[in-house]
Order: C-alpha cells, then sequence, then structure tokens
C-alpha cells in the first residue's frame, strides 16, 4: 500500500508542497525529482517506479518535491539556471527546508540524503549537488550530465547562481548517470542545448574522479559483452556511467534495465555491473534460447564425429 502526505511548505512568501510516499520508520531519505512537464511529483514516483518502490521503501524515507510552473515555458519543473531566477524559484531554499523537515519529523539523519532526478529533475540533483547545505551519499540522474553554467569543462564546478566557483564535498558521494546512445537533447558525445554545451559523459566521469577526494584511485571499465544487452558501464573512483545503445531522450523509464540499475545503486549499493553479471543477467532475460543453443551444439557435434569415422580407413580382417 503506497499511502502518501501531502506537506506544505512557504518559501520566500510562495507555498511549495512536497509528497511523503513511505519509509517512515528509515533513517535515510531519498528525494525523487520528476522531469519537466510532471504536474503530480506523487503520481509520477508511483507510477515510473512501481514496481520497486517497495524496496526503496525498505531503506529510504521516499520523498518527491513538486516543481512549479516556470516562467519561461508555463511547463511543471525545477529552476536550475541562474538566468531564471528573477522569475522562477528558490530550489535550493525550498529542498533544503524540505529535507530539515524530515529530519525534524521522522528522525532522518543529516548525513542520510540520495537523490534521484530524471532529465530536468536530473538537472535539479545536480544543482543541489555543488550548493545544497545537506551532503548526498548517492546521485542518481537519468539522462543528464554537467554543463557549461555547472562546469567550465576544465577544473572548476560552478555556482549557477552567478558563475562562481563553488567547492562542495563530493568526497563520499556516489555519482551515477544513465545516458541514451539516441539521445539528441542531451547527447552521451557532447553538444548544444539551450544555447549550453553539454559536456562528453565520459568527460564529465574523468573530471569529477579527480575532483572528488579522501577516496583511493579505482578505475574499471565494464562493457557489455552482447550488443543485445542494449548497456555499456563505465566506472571511475564511485563515477559510473550506464550507457543504453539506441534509447533517446525520453527513453522509458519502466525499462527493467533502468529499474535495476535505480534498484542496485540506491538499495544494494552496487555503483556498477560486472561483466559476469552481465552474463547472468543476459542468460535470465533469454532463458528461451538456451533449448535452442543446446540442440545446435550437439548437431555441431554429431556432424564433426561423423565426418571424423568417414575418414577413418578400413582395417583388413
Amino acid at each position: 500500500m503506497n499511502s502518501s502526505n501531502r506537506i506544505e511548505l512557504e518559501i520566500d512568501g510562495k507555498t511549495r508542497n512536497f509528497y511523503v510516499i513511505g519509509g517512515e520508520k528509515n533513517s535515510e531519505v531519498l528525494v525523487m525529482c520528476h522531469g519537466r512537464g510532471t504536474g503530480n511529483a506523487e503520481n509520477w514516483v508511483k507510477g515510473y517506479y512501481g514496481n520497486i518502490l517497495d524496496n526503496l521503501k525498505s531503506k529510504y524515507l521516499v520523498i518527491a518535491p513538486q516543481g512549479e510552473q516556470q516562467p519561461s515555458d508555463g511547463m511543471f519543473g525545477w529552476t536550475t539556471a541562474s538566468n531564471d531566477l528573477s522569475g522562477g524559484y528558490d530550489e535550493i531554499s525550498f529542498f533544503d527546508k524540505m529535507i530539515e523537515y524530515c529530519i525534524t519529523n521522522y528522525s532522518v539523519l543529516e548525513d542520510g540524503v540520495s537523490m534521484l532526478g530524471y532529465s530536468n529533475g536530473s538537472a535539479m540533483t545536480l544543482h543541489y549537488l555543488l550548493e545544497g547545505s545537506y551532503k548526498l551519499n548517492n546521485v542518481l540522474c537519468n539522462v543528464t550530465v554537467f554543463s557549461d553554467e555547472q562546469w567550465d569543462g576544465e577544473d572548476k564546478l560552478l555556482s549557477l547562481r552567478g558563475g562562481e566557483e563553488v567547492k562542495p564535498d563530493l568526497s563520499s558521494t556516489k555519482i551515477t548517470f544513465c545516458m541514451g546512445g539516441e539521445d539528441t537533447i542531451i547527447p552521451f558525445n557532447g553538444g548544444e542545448f539551450l544555447e549550453e554545451y553539454i559536456h562528453p559523459s565520459l568527460d564529465v566521469i574523468n573530471f569529477l574522479a579527480s575532483y572528488k577526494e579522501g577516496n583511493s584511485v579505482e578505475e574499471e571499465t565494464v562493457e557489455s559483452v552482447s550488443k543485445n544487452l542494449d548497456l555499456y558501464c563505465y566506472k571511475k573512483q564511485d563515477v559510473a556511467l550506464y550507457y543504453f545503445l539506441d534509447q533517446p531522450h525520453n527513453m522509458d523509464i519502466e525499462n527493467s534495465r533502468l529499474l535495476e540499475i535505480t534498484e542496485n545503486v540506491l538499495v544494494n549499493e552496487v555503483v556498477c555491473f560486472n561483466i559476469l553479471e552481465n552474463i547472468l543477467n543476459f542468460i535470465k532475460n533469454h532463458i528461451y534460447i538456451i533449448p535452442i543453443i543446446v540442440v545446435i551444439l550437439i548437431a555441431i557435434v554429431s556432424i564433426i564425429f561423423l565426418r571424423k569415422r568417414r575418414k577413418m580407413p578400413i582395417r583388413a580382417l
């Protein structure tokens, strides 16, 4: 039963709201940020993540903040760029007070906060990662990476409130991106979007890995053993990328692989699949073809055996 409570907060004279969806007895909180155009955050979480929501609630107090209609296009979403603040919303203050409310009323630990975001919600997640008051344990971003407003492309993380450098402590934060190979809005290999340059995903991973402090350097590249898995994975020092070969920007978030990644990263704390897991998952998802493969192998062995017998010389009696 996924019951929820709608909570209202006053932020600079404006009423903002979020939904507490479940997991009230847990000491960690998971903030789930919807994408642009989503009018009801509660329905978004229950609809798209319904298959794994009980598992998420087993570890987290799951909350879903509601984005507001943005002055630029009237769509529900998040104010994440400095040039939007004049007519937009102070999202950092909203999220700070929302998390503080949960700490006070639900016994959530200050160091037990994680965030998940989809598209514009991922931009909001990264916005809070850089400028929020509470440190994040896990960050999972679907279809977004750093832009010129968040990273200068070299060695500086930037504030979205004016472009000055920020220095958040990311030493204990695990960061995971999920990207689509056919995403033309936020391309895997970088490109233009709304006059902001989106940096290539692997460049972002290398930068974040070198920026993080306090962890021993660990590099690992894991690629799927078959393109039928539709997934590649790259990892460097607790910064990981899952790359879906044929997915557009609006990838089906109910994709079983995406839900599996979400569950592994946030619940099981597995940052990156390994090759053995890929093989086992491939076998599990294609178990119906195993008998066919066995029959083909038996046929091949039989043909080879018969050919060898035909070539054997006939011995004299």
